[in-house]
């Protein structure tokens, strides 16, 4: 009997333990299901005594996430509608979707989200939760930038910390942003629409830092020719088109002083200026030089380079008439200045100052008068530089001999002489007779080598005209004067350096 009832007491046991395991469940045909509760108030109910109301999607692919894989989806929630694509695309697309991938073969997994606008046919990606924390907002998938823990593919809105425009983000010790309004960041400061250098010191634009720090107050460097500060007007009215000013003022360069008024005018006027103006509608431009003396407010134009180069010094403003326009005197301190000298060009148009030749002074010189007679010859002026010798005249008539000279060196040994009844004569003798015949008549000047050997050929050809030359080498008139011509260099070298 007791082993009855003992069996009884099981099987009620396991009875009620099935029935209670049950309840904690239901799966109708129709309504809400329900995991660990009976009475789902949603499609799908989870319910759990303790924090284990977890839903698991897993992909087993061991292959997940390798390079052959990258961002292979583990699980994913879609969210879809029938009515979501409004009749442009197939019904029961999904229209959102949350994916969780493995990034990379070594565990690395994201979070995708993904939503669809009414003409995208699947969900596009717009906002990634990477391995490393970091968020992306983009379309385009790219992971967030290096050091960027959020990176936004657009512009941001942080509707707190009080709004407003013109405000710039400021951090507090903290991190936490609240817009505010620009004052600077310490070394420059806003006041308004200006804003000025709150620190002292020079400030540097280009290749400057600590190493190389500027050394003016506004300093620009560069390792090529583009140290360039531009001013620029972009009126479309400048130089008088449409209507508009002629020289407006492209910019201006001002040199300013607060004691340079001496008391007279308001401080911090500027005393000298440069100007670039547009001189014309059709593009021309023109540099202004404006200064002020001690009793003007402002500078006064005094230099106008135009825009065709030319220059007018003048303090009206006119335009240059001629390309240097001064309206007042001129001094030249250069080309030896004196009283009463006239400036006078050269070949060239370089002007100096020099006497006038009539002694004159005064008024404008009349026109000439007549020619008077020709006066008595000036005493001769120095010689002129030698000019190049001309061609050789005919040889003129043999002078009286001069005094015996000085016995010279003993000669070569010559030719065999003649019989002394011979008449004839021998070339070697008609060679130096000429030869030196020659020099003779070029006074000694042997540079001139051309008619030296021309002169030499004619006194030599007058020489043995009828004459009979000695048989020998050179025997016979013709080879003697060949002789004679062809050995003209020789002779010279032994002149010249005997």
């Amino acid at each position: 009997m007791k082993h009855l009832q003992f069996l009884m007491t099981v099987i009620l046991g396991i009875g009620l333990l099935s029935l209670s395991a049950h309840a904690a469940n239901i799966f109708p045909n129709s309504g809400n299901a329900g995991i660990g509760t009976d009475a789902p108030d949603t499609l799908l109910h989870l319910n759990s005594g303790g924090p284990n109301s977890i839903i698991r999607l897993e992909n087993t692919d061991y292959y997940a996430g390798h390079s052959s894989k990258p961002d292979e989806p583990l699980g994913v929630l879609e969210f879809a509608s029938q009515f979501a694509n409004m009749g442009y695309f197939s019904l029961n697309n999904p229209r959102a979707k949350v994916e969780g991938v493995n990034q990379n073969f070594s565990g690395g997994s994201s979070l995708i989200f993904y939503t669809a606008n009414s003409t995208e046919v699947d969900p596009s990606q717009r906002l990634r939760i990477q391995a490393d924390g970091n968020v992306t907002i983009n379309s385009t998938g790219a992971y967030a930038a290096a050091g960027a823990k959020l990176d936004v593919d657009g512009q941001i809105r942080l509707g707190g910390g009080n709004p407003g425009a013109g405000k710039v983000l400021t951090s507090d010790a903290n991190g936490v942003g609240s817009w505010t309004a620009f004052t600077g960041d310490g070394d420059w400061s806003v006041v308004g629409n200006d804003m000025f250098s709150s620190v002292s010191g020079n400030v540097g634009i280009g290749s400057l830092n600590s190493d190389n720090p500027p050394e003016q107050l506004l300093h620009l460097k560069t390792g090529g020719p583009n140290t360039t500060i531009r001013l620029e007007n972009t009126s479309e009215s400048a130089g008088g088109a449409f209507g508009g000013p002629a020289d407006e003022p492209l910019g201006n360069v001002e040199f300013a002083s607060q004691i340079a008024n001496q008391g007279y005018f308001s401080l911090n006027n500027p005393r000298v200026k440069i100007t670039g103006v547009a001189q014309n509608a059709s593009g021309g431009a023109a540099l202004l030089f404006s200064t002020a003396n001690s009793t003007e407010a402002d500078p006064t134009t005094r230099m106008r380079i135009m825009a065709d180069g030319s220059v007018a010094i003048n303090s009206t403003g006119a335009y240059a008439q001629a390309k240097l326009d001064v309206d007042g005197q001129i001094r030249l301190g250069g080309g030896n200045p004196g009283a009463g000298k006239v400036l006078t060009s050269d070949a060239n148009g370089v002007g100096s100052w020099e006497t006038p030749s009539d002694g004159g002074g005064g008024g404008t010189a009349g026109p000439a008068g007549p020619a008077g007679p020709a006066g008595a010859a000036g005493a001769a002026g120095p010689a002129g530089a030698a000019g190049p010798a001309g061609a050789a005249g005919p040889a003129g008539a043999a002078g009286p001999a001069g005094e015996a000279g000085a016995q010279g060196a003993q000669g070569k040994q010559g030719s065999p002489g003649q019989d002394a009844s011979s008449d004839c004569v021998d070339c070697a003798d008609v060679q130096t007779v000429v030869f030196d015949a020659a020099c003779k008549i070029f006074d000694g000047d042997l540079s001139n080598t051309a008619q030296l050997s021309e002169c030499t050929g004619v006194l030599a050809s007058f020489k043995l005209l009828g004459t009979e030359v000695c048989d020998g080498t050179f025997g016979g008139e013709a080879n003697c004067f060949d002789f004679i011509i062809s050995n003209i260099q020789d002779l010279l070298d032994e002149k010249i350096n005997p």
